[in-house]
């Protein structure tokens, strides 16, 4: 239900973005027509660049809800990455056109005859078009829409840009100064700076990206809440589109654990992470020594690798005393770019102490805040 909900917000949003803008639109035209003023009809285009990207943001919220396929098995979700990607290039696109017009304006400055019905009409125009882009970005973060997000982005920025055209004739009317090139080039590049960095968050998303501390805290408290679990470690979470998180977690459990009893804790694990996360989680298993050899060989391990500061944590220890041989996973600092050679000193430095022992160093990665 939740998903419907959702997508009935994305797309009920992108409609009255569509129709508003195209109204919005028709009426710049007409009046710029009668005062003369191309800068109001310029202005219109802005109009059309947001149906499109309205468009954009409505269409791919359909294809990312096309049901899961064998060459695409979680599902299309990402593409409303790709629609958000689109829409970043719009907001830059309108920029450009707003700089290239600001820049004509000062060149070459328009012969207008603005009235004050022409002034109340696109003050009008402008407090619609604020509406609408607070509107629409407030239905954003409702529905988590990256896109959407960008759609009441460019809204915003359009009524901007009329703000402009606005100061500029009434400048125009009352000193008849012509400042409009010059706001524009002022506002053209803010607007570029924001197109920019939204095109960085989706880049961010696709590529792939640390979660956010709120979300881990969250799945980490409720895996710790089950009593047989030790330790939680390698929460890796990926995003497959805002209703589809996959991820998995190591847990570390007492060895003396039975298999039905294994099996049943990370059922109720994965249950309830879901039921309270919405993340659709797989659950490995540490078993931890017991005996009190293995307990202080793990200790010296332990104390051994902490020694060097680039080290974040030890997991994952796992030792055969019969046949001498032991694994361990070490979580490397980011500062450490010599990662290979790092490895190679701590494992000359246990291989040291435990000259018998095949050893076996896991590099894992730092995923967890």
């Amino acid at each position: 239900m939740e998903n419907v909900n959702r997508s009935k917000i994305i797309r009920r949003t992108g409609l009255i973005g569509i129709f508003t803008n195209i109204g919005l639109g028709i009426i710049k035209i007409v009046f710029g027509l009668l005062a003369s003023s191309f800068s109001i009809i310029a202005d219109s285009i802005n109009n059309f660049t947001d149906v499109l990207s309205s468009t954009v943001t409505v269409i791919g919220n359909k294809l990312a809800h096309l049901p899961p396929s064998k060459k695409h098995p979680f599902g299309y979700g990402r593409i409303e990455y790709i629609a958000s990607f689109i829409v970043s290039g719009i907001i830059i696109a309108t920029a450009a056109f707003a700089l290239y017009e600001s820049i004509q304006k000062i060149i070459t400055p328009d012969e207008t005859s603005y009235t004050y019905i022409t002034i109340i009409m696109v003050s009008i125009a402008i407090v619609v078009k604020i509406a609408l882009g607070l509107y629409t970005r407030h239905q954003a973060k409702k529905a988590n829409s990256l896109a959407l997000k960008g759609s009441g982005t460019d809204a915003l920025f359009d009524a901007l840009i009329t703000t402009a055209t606005l100061i500029g004739a009434i400048v125009s009317m009352i000193w008849e100064v012509k400042i409009e090139g010059y706001l524009g080039i002022l506002i053209s590049v803010f607007i570029a700076k924001t197109g920019f960095e939204m095109i960085l968050e989706t880049t961010n998303l696709l590529i792939g990206k640390r979660y956010d501390k709120e979300i881990q805290t969250k799945i980490k408290s409720i895996v710790k809440s089950f009593k047989e679990v030790k330790g939680v470690f390698d929460l890796y979470l990926n995003d497959y589109g805002p209703e589809m998180t996959l991820g998995s977690v190591h847990v570390e459990v007492p060895g003396s654990l039975t298999a039905l009893e294994i099996d049943e804790l990370t059922r109720n694990i994965t249950t309830k992470v879901y039921m309270e996360c919405g993340v659709i989680l797989t659950v490995g298993i540490y078993a931890d020594v017991e005996d009190e050899e293995s307990i202080a060989i793990k200790k010296e391990v332990s104390k051994i690798i902490l020694s060097h500061e680039e080290v974040l944590q030890v997991h994952g220890f796992h030792l055969h005393k019969d046949i001498k041989s032991m694994s361990i996973d070490v979580v490397l600092d980011y500062s450490n770019k010599k990662r290979d050679s790092f490895y190679k000193h701590v494992y000359g430095d246990l291989k040291e102490k435990f000259p018998d022992y095949d050893i076996t160093i896991v590099p894992d990665i730092d995923t967890i805040d």
